[in-house]
């Protein structure tokens, strides 16, 4: 049986090779979704986060941390594979990049009590079939071994895309769209919340709003990409 599927295996392989998301080279590697290089690139992209954290949550001192994996830009590799991870259905994108970004945070040698990726609204699971944000915190899990808590916070409002509003359309569009799925108290908590990409903040200061209120003092950030607003 064992013979037969790699057999099987290698036939696949040869009439169906893997070619890399970013740049469609072949890949010799089973199971692999972006080549050497790529993949090289995508680990020397690192960015820093001081001036988004000061900017976007400045009248918010609980956020005492923000993590931002890659420079994100037009046609770059990570929004590429940002693409296919939305919008394509490869979910595993999200755990690839998102043990890269668990590297990153591993490194801070903070410790929190659990990761809570940003909800979505359940008609949108439905059409996309999962939420992305919960595979970028799976491999964020995986790497640092932090705690993954699902179902804590709740998307209650459907609202529009965002990808075409501006900043105050952004605002408006989600406020008062997350709440919480039970009474809960999150002091004395340290809570890391994960989503895929930082635009103008709308999304993430909402859903940290609904964390103060539930007695929040300390919440950190980590995201795979700063995107322009």
């Amino acid at each position: 049986m064992k013979i037969f599927k790699a057999t099987l295996a290698g036939v696949k392989h040869l009439l169906f090779p893997p070619y890399c998301l970013c740049c469609d080279a072949h890949i010799p590697f089973e199971n692999a979704m972006i080549c050497m290089d790529c993949e090289l690139d995508l680990s020397c992209s690192m960015t820093d986060s001081d001036r988004e954290l000061k900017v976007i949550f400045y009248d918010m001192p609980q956020v005492k941390g923000l993590y931002i994996a890659f420079q994100f830009f037009d046609n770059s590799r990570v929004q590429k594979l940002i693409h296919y991870l939305k919008y394509k259905h490869y979910p595993e994108v999200g755990e690839l990049l998102g043990r890269k970004l668990g590297r990153i945070i591993k490194r801070q040698q903070q410790p929190f009590d659990f990761i809570i990726p940003v909800p979505i609204h359940p008609k949108k699971r439905k059409i996309r079939g999962y939420n992305q944000a919960e595979h970028i915190a799976k491999g964020v899990m995986e790497e640092t071994g932090i705690p993954l808590a699902f179902g804590l916070l709740k998307k209650q409002r459907h609202s529009f895309s965002q990808t075409k509003l501006n900043k105050e359309e952004r605002i408006r569009n989600v406020e008062r769209s997350f709440g919480l799925r039970k009474k809960l108290n999150f002091k004395g908590k340290r809570v890391l919340l994960v989503d895929d990409v930082l635009t103008t903040g709308a999304t993430l200061r909402a859903l940290v709003q609904v964390l103060i209120e539930a007695k929040a003092d300390h919440i950190e950030i980590g995201v795979l990409g700063k995107a322009e607003a």
